[in-house]
């Protein structure tokens, strides 16, 4: 386990960097990529699409994960989301790569109908892991859900069931954003058949993920 010390970003290395290079900042907790790591060992998928670049740094991760296991990655991320404050988040990334990133980046509104239709068609015909991590996960996981092959998954991050639960387990030990709880999905869940697996539920809880599983 790495020693969690408040901070909201985490840099990323990858042998895809510049040797020596700092690594990319990604907001998550760092003991996120080895559950991760283990749930794709486990799981094989046709597509994962990740809702919320931000800095790169996971996405740099999951497009990793992606050569190793065999599966397309596309990453989603508004430009103009609060009129564009947060634009320039990837700049750091971009110049490596002379100014375009390496993995499959859409800057799409994903609340938008035509990116809806978009990521629908591709999560309707396969299997999929969605990521939702982007400006509204509630809002994220009810449009995309419906959407979803029974065997496939959705999750969202910056998740505790309550905030009880958040104030016990999480805030200052773990992460300090709350933005996802049970709460906010439980219509969505019952509405689309999702589920909390078992197997995965708690470990990704336990890095601020909601882990669901269509049936």
């Amino acid at each position: 386990m790495i020693e969690w010390k408040g901070e909201s970003r985490y840099r990323v290395k990858s042998s895809l960097l510049p040797k020596g290079h700092e690594g990319i900042r990604a907001q998550q907790n760092p003991n996120a990529f080895q559950m991760f790591d283990k749930f794709f060992q486990e799981n094989q998928f046709d597509f994962v699409i990740e809702i919320g670049t931000s800095f790169g740094g996971f996405s740099l991760y999951l497009y990793e994960q992606s050569i190793q296991h065999n599966w397309d990655f596309i990453t989603y991320d508004y430009s103009k989301f609060k009129n564009g404050i947060w634009s320039n988040r990837r700049k750091d990334l971009k110049d490596i790569w002379d100014g375009e990133l390496k993995f499959d980046f859409r800057d799409k509104d994903v609340f938008h109908q035509d990116t809806i239709d978009e990521i629908s068609h591709i999560i309707k015909n396969n299997k999929c892991l969605v990521l939702c991590d982007g400006g509204d996960k509630p809002k994220e996981i009810q449009i995309y859900s419906e959407y979803l092959q029974p065997g496939s998954y959705i999750m969202g991050h910056d998740y505790s069931p309550s905030k009880q639960y958040h104030k016990q387990h999480h805030k200052n030990k773990v992460w300090n954003w709350l933005e996802l709880m049970d709460s906010d999905v439980q219509d969505t869940m019952h509405q689309y058949n999702l589920q909390k697996p078992s197997e995965y539920y708690q470990g990704f809880c336990d890095v601020v993920w909601l882990c669901l599983i269509k049936g």
